[in-house]
């Protein structure tokens, strides 16, 4: 019973794996930044806390969370 048990998990994680890799290749970049948006605003929301998370590549700035107008806010000064 435990190896049928066994195969059934592996199995299904293998099928959901390849089913999840199918949705994003359907997806444009747009989507999956939208989509990266809406979990990590439901993360802080399950947590009961506000917060923005910015992650800055080459001269492109995204901003994630549930108070993204705390990203406008300096906290820390960064050396020039």
């Amino acid at each position: 019973m435990n190896k049928y048990f066994t195969c059934y998990v592996v199995a299904s994680l293998f099928l959901s794996g390849c089913t999840v890799q199918h949705n994003l290749i359907n997806e444009t970049p747009s989507q999956i930044v939208q989509g990266h948006n809406q979990v990590i605003h439901q993360y802080f929301d399950e947590k009961n806390t506000s917060g923005v998370l910015v992650i800055q590549t080459d001269k492109k700035i995204n901003l994630y969370g549930n108070a993204l107008s705390r990203a406008n806010t300096e906290y820390a000064s960064l050396p020039a």
